[in-house]
């Protein structure tokens, strides 16, 4: 099944830059429940976010996002690096092909 990561929208009040996209198929990750369990997620929408970390330089990490552009889960997912700030590398790492419109 081919994986595809469209851009939606760059975000605002983020250090560096945010950006949305929506992601078929839906990214798996897991989350903390209220009885400190790891539950499985999947999510239709991620931000990916490029900056300059003070202390270890530039990263590019994914996220878990609603539609509206809020992250639902501070846990880095798959494709998010170190070394450098590339959205679209992110997301190629996780192995989605980005469509910007």
């Amino acid at each position: 099944m081919k994986k595809v990561a469209k851009y939606m929208r760059t975000l605002e009040g983020f250090r560096g830059v945010a950006k949305l996209f929506s992601v078929s198929p839906a990214m798996e990750y897991e989350k903390w429940n209220e009885d400190s369990k790891l539950i499985p997620q999947s999510t239709k929408f991620v931000i990916v976010s490029a900056v300059d970390a003070i202390i270890t330089g530039p990263e590019t990490y994914i996220f878990p996002a609603n539609s509206r552009g809020n992250i639902v889960s501070w846990g880095e997912l798959e494709g998010s690096y170190r070394g450098g700030k590339d959205h679209t590398r992110a997301l190629k790492n996780a192995g989605y092909e980005v469509e910007i419109a």
